[in-house]
């Protein structure tokens, strides 16, 4: 096990954030560095306290790039440009309102683990843009067991705070994971954390219903605003992303070191 010596981590200004559920899910130490602004030899010395059992992301703010250049001179690998949205929930829409109610839509409790196996194995199958995916050095095996814990995660209590699902034909097709952020104006933000549909079921319009169904849920809860964020590679979200009205917020690189 890497023990991190404290000290030096402040002296270089990083701070180090321990991913204790990526490390339950995996068995390996994995976490998270950050930094305002680093040197090539400040990642250096970060460098040599790693080793072969360690797994690391580290997120950069686009307009960074000098910063990622240095990250993957020193053996980093440059996985995905995430792109982050935002919406001001504003007034209620009556039309958006009616589609939350509809039938084929369901808001799952975490006591109501029976319903769990069927949004699990669509989990599974879902996120082919995720970083954890696209990164060749972690197993194909492990990609599915990351996928399908990021959800099963909710019915333990672990993550999340509301899960709304769709059907079709009385069989569930799609779901979209919600958590909450709590700002320090006393307002809350919504966060949508996961949102899938199964393959043979897109191009009906059921992403969106989702996601007016987690507005819905944002404005009974006083949020006031929906965060979402997806992958530049994923054309098609955001796409529905911009029909549903998010604006693009930011953009980051993340870069993983080590396998898993």
């Amino acid at each position: 096990m890497v023990t991190f010596n404290r000290n030096l981590m402040n002296k270089v200004g990083f701070e180090l954030i321990n991913d204790s559920w990526l490390s339950s899910v995996t068995r390996k130490q994995c976490f998270s560095l950050s930094s305002e602004k680093f040197t090539k030899e400040h990642m250096k010395t970060i460098i040599e306290e790693l080793n072969n059992n360690t797994f690391c992301t580290v997120k950069i703010e686009a307009g960074r790039e000098d910063e990622v250049a240095i990250l993957i001179e020193l053996g980093f690998r440059l996985i995905e440009t995430s792109l982050n949205f935002n919406k001001n929930l504003g007034v209620k829409s009556k039309g958006k309102e009616d589609r939350a109610k509809e039938s084929s839509i369901e808001y799952i409790r975490k006591q109501e683990r029976k319903r769990a196996v069927e949004i699990i194995k669509i989990s599974g199958n879902s996120f082919n843009h995720s970083r954890f995916f696209r990164d060749k050095h972690i197993k194909r095996k492990v990609q599915t067991i990351i996928k399908e814990e990021w959800v099963a995660s909710y019915f333990k209590g672990e993550r999340g705070t509301n899960l709304i699902v769709i059907n079709e034909n009385e069989r569930i097709v799609g779901f979209v994971l919600l958590c909450e952020k709590f700002n320090g104006s006393n307002t809350t933000t919504g966060i949508i954390d996961l949102i899938a549909v199964k393959s043979n079921s897109r191009g009906k319009g059921y992403g969106r219903s989702l996601i007016e169904s987690a507005e819905f849920l944002g404005h009974k809860s006083g949020w006031t605003e929906i965060e979402i964020g997806t992958q530049t590679t994923n054309l098609p979200a955001m796409r529905l992303y911009n029909r549903c009205g998010y604006i693009l917020d930011g953009s980051a690189y993340t870069l993983h070191y080590g396998t898993l």
